[in-house]
């Protein structure tokens, strides 16, 4: 064994908590991916199934806003100087969140 840190995104609703190791999506870009899981089926399905997902998503349940407290860390300066980091958390409402800690996804595919 050989162990190395990680950073860990995690996930909390009232009866659960979830990790991700790369990438979250929430909202729509959620209810897509569950959408296009189901798409799996499909022959030639890599690359279009994201599409298809979208697409049928959109048509039958536009808009998807999901409230919830978002949480994430600040570095501050203490009257001496000295940096500490502290989390903050916002109420927010939205219609698509992607949370990520890698700059990249899948074949280099930027997260912008």
């Amino acid at each position: 064994g050989h162990t190395m840190r990680v950073d860990v995104i995690e996930i909390k609703s009232k009866t659960y908590t979830k990790y991700a190791l790369s990438c979250v999506g929430w909202g729509l870009a959620g209810a897509v991916g569950l959408q296009a899981d189901k798409l799996r089926w499909v022959p030639g399905q890599k690359q279009a199934r994201y599409d298809i997902a979208g697409a049928v998503t959109m048509l039958s349940d536009w808009p998807i806003v999901c409230r919830g407290q978002l949480s994430y860390p600040v570095t501050e300066a203490g009257p001496d100087g000295a940096k500490s980091t502290v989390w903050k958390s916002k109420n927010v409402g939205c219609i698509n969140l992607i949370a990520s800690n890698v700059p990249l996804l899948g074949n280099d595919h930027p997260i912008c």
